[in-house]
């Protein structure tokens, strides 16, 4: 249904789209890039503060109400972190194939 012209055309644009929000994110870190890597490591505390723990974090439904079942409370701080991570990640990977 497509022709070649037509999908080389769209792949063009999806490249560019990508270029874009590549230098977009990179203009946007770039002065807490100059100042160092512990300015970097700041920012990006103060966006995800997993020091406070999983029950204030922007996904703390979900672990509130899975919570009762796998008890996430007990398990070391940095394990369950690592698990929630990546429980997350997979979460969003369909969306990322639509």
């Amino acid at each position: 249904v497509y022709s070649s012209h037509n999908r080389s055309r769209a792949t063009a644009k999806v490249l560019r789209l990508i270029l874009v929000v590549l230098a977009t994110i990179f203009v946007c870190w770039l002065p807490f890039l100059v100042h160092g890597k512990a300015t970097a490591y700041q920012v990006l505390k103060r966006c995800f503060p997993v020091e406070r723990g999983l029950y204030e974090d922007k996904v703390a439904n979900l672990w509130c109400s899975i919570s009762p079942i796998f008890k996430l409370h007990l398990w070391p701080q940095s394990s369950s972190f690592r698990v929630c991570l990546i429980v997350t990640a997979c979460s969003l990977l369909p969306s990322c194939f639509c």
